[in-house]
């Protein structure tokens, strides 16, 4: 069960089945997916899948709605890279289900091995599609409100390497007596040289006497990896960026190095900007250049 508090009802996992996604060649019997996948290469064809179903009757109940008077919507997501959180989602296809929709359903999609890198994260996502007419104090009322979510990590290349370097530390003992000792987490980078290897480059430490917090962290909430994947984000883009003698080096990084991730983090929170355009923008306005960060730096969609 999740220990983390919405602010309006949700569903919990007794009332969704879901037993888990599936993934293999379009066409073919697909197989479970595991934590890796084996045999992939970037002309490989992949296709994946997942069953929903519910009492739709339950739903609402639970929800504080009246029975059939909710339109939910279904939404099969895919994010790719390397890292704690994807260099990009996408929506493979998504499903507006009511009272008289058949359940359960299944959500099939092909995913293009071109595009990806690092890992594989599917997602499926139930959501509110219309404002009910009937609801309680405690309803969920704004469309794509997230009322229920699952996901699953396929690592794939170079597996563990894949993952974001992250470790949990007591900052007490770290940094004793230091100004760092009390924050919630702290980034260790080389800023020096964009092309080095990421994962030996970038460490994040998560302070494990912040209790809550660390716990949290741990258990993937979204909205503690949010805020804290924006400031990693932030930290490094910003520094990149304040030096001129990276804007012909970025491009020419390889797979994996620290210019490649934070290249593609450029891409994702400045679309089809160029390096000077981010700059400027980042002078003359720094509260829109932050919130296109910190609006680029979600693992998901918040409710």
């Amino acid at each position: 069960m999740s220990k983390v508090a919405f602010p309006f009802l949700t569903l919990s996992d007794s009332l969704v089945e879901c037993d888990g996604f599936l993934i293999g060649e379009p066409g073919h019997p697909m197989n479970k997916a595991e934590e890796f996948l084996q045999a992939w290469d970037y002309s490989r064809k992949l296709g994946a899948s997942v069953t929903i179903g519910f009492d739709y009757d339950s739903a609402c109940k639970a929800l504080g709605f009246e029975p059939g008077d909710a339109a939910l919507k279904l939404i099969f997501k895919m994010g790719t890279g390397k890292g704690a959180m994807p260099r990009r989602w996408e929506t493979l296809t998504d499903r507006v289900v009511s009272a008289s929709e058949d359940l359960p359903v299944t959500l099939t999609a092909d995913l293009q091995s071109h595009t990806l890198s690092g890992s594989i994260r599917l997602r499926v996502e139930i959501v509110l599609a219309s404002r009910p007419k009937v609801v309680s104090e405690l309803s969920p009322k704004h469309p794509g409100s997230r009322l229920w979510a699952k996901e699953h990590v396929i690592l794939i290349e170079d597996g563990g390497d894949s993952r974001f370097p992250v470790e949990l530390v007591s900052f007490s003992e770290s940094f004793n007596g230091e100004v760092e000792s009390g924050a919630l987490w702290y980034l260790q980078w080389i800023s020096e040289d964009v092309d080095v290897d990421f994962s030996g480059a970038v460490r994040v430490y998560v302070n494990s006497d912040q209790e809550k917090f660390s716990e949290r962290f741990v258990e993937g909430d979204d909205l503690t990896i949010h805020v804290l994947m924006f400031d990693v984000i932030s930290q490094m883009i910003e520094a990149v960026i304040a030096t001129e003698r990276f804007d012909d080096l970025l491009p020419e990084c390889e797979e994996g190095s620290v210019g490649k991730q934070v290249l593609y983090w450029l891409e994702n929170a400045f679309p089809g900007r160029s390096l000077t355009e981010v700059r400027r923008l980042r002078t003359d306005n720094p509260a829109r250049f932050r919130a296109a960060i910190l609006a680029s730096a979600q693992p998901g969609v918040f409710a």
